[in-house]
């Protein structure tokens, strides 16, 4: 994937993220090292006929706070779905699913960490968010002033109604 894209997703992951508190772009090489440490794992799919990905987070490991990252992990990806999907229409969410952060090796075997940022829950909890993109995937975004244009005549010529 060439390096447009590249850094439009990074802008799109740090505005969702933005929109909850503070984030921190970081290389995307940190995902694998944050794995290697003790943490949970939540992965959720964003999917459309043209793109699929998988949206991670770690945080701190433990069964009292995994609620928590679930609905975390839910907001971030939602709004990372919402500020995407005015590009690339019919994108859709899975719900979250906690796996071993050992998973994410593997994932990394067959994606390509596009965007990686760093932020706190509302807990204050510190957590590592990013987007994994298959390698042989072909994506092309508009740039960010032509998004909400381009998702405006998508909506109108598909005949979607979009709700606030």
């Amino acid at each position: 994937m060439s390096q447009r894209p590249h850094q439009r997703l990074n802008q799109l992951l740090q505005q969702s993220l933005d929109e909850q508190g503070k984030a921190t772009l970081l290389e995307p090489a940190q995902l694998l090292h944050a794995s290697r440490e003790p943490c949970s794992l939540t992965l959720l799919t964003l999917s459309s006929y043209r793109f699929h990905g998988h949206f991670c987070l770690l945080g701190d490991e433990g069964a009292d706070r995994q609620e928590q990252l679930y609905e975390q992990a839910n907001m971030l990806c939602g709004s990372l779905k919402r500020l995407l999907g005015q590009q690339l229409a019919g994108l859709g969410m899975s719900t979250p699913n906690r796996l071993p952060a050992g998973c994410l090796e593997y994932l990394l075997e067959q994606h390509e960490p596009v965007a990686v940022a760093r932020t706190r829950s509302n807990g204050g909890q510190e957590l590592l968010a990013g987007l994994l993109l298959p390698f042989d995937i072909q994506l092309t975004l508009p740039p960010a002033s032509a998004g909400s244009a381009f998702a405006s005549e998508t909506a109108t010529a598909s005949g979607e109604l979009e709700l606030f």
